[in-house]
């Protein structure tokens, strides 16, 4: 936990795309933080793996409940079965946020060349 209260933050064993349901509504538009690690989980079944659809659902839910100046992470593997697939859309729906009211950042590598991990970053800027 980092030194960090327990009611300061919660972990939930669910789909990324239940975000909305695992928030308590009173604290939608309060979030300082949610980050999102794609592909699959290290060591365990390869063949579950985060999947396109869900990751757009989760990810539009997560600007949904974030507060102003919050942030959201999104890590992508785009060397995983589509992890590829998954980037090109989270790109292209990132293009789409009003730069009024979202910083959005791309971040990778540039001096790798199997497929590194990428880092999407979502700022909500204050209002």
């Amino acid at each position: 936990t980092a030194g960090i209260p327990a009611e300061d933050f919660s972990l939930h064993h669910a789909s990324h795309d239940t975000l909305v349901a695992a928030v308590p509504s009173n604290e939608h538009g309060k979030i300082r933080a949610v980050m999102f690690n794609l592909g699959y989980l290290p060591g365990s079944d390869k063949s579950v793996i985060t999947e396109t659809s869900s990751t757009l659902t989760a990810a539009r839910q997560a600007l949904e409940i974030l507060g102003p100046g919050g942030v959201v992470t999104i890590a992508v593997y785009p060397g995983h079965e589509g992890g590829a697939e998954e980037g090109r859309a989270i790109a292209e729906w990132a293009a789409t946020l009003k730069p009024r009211a979202w910083e959005v950042q791309h971040l990778r590598p540039v001096n790798r060349t199997a497929s590194p991990p990428e880092c999407w970053v979502f700022w909500k800027r204050p209002v």
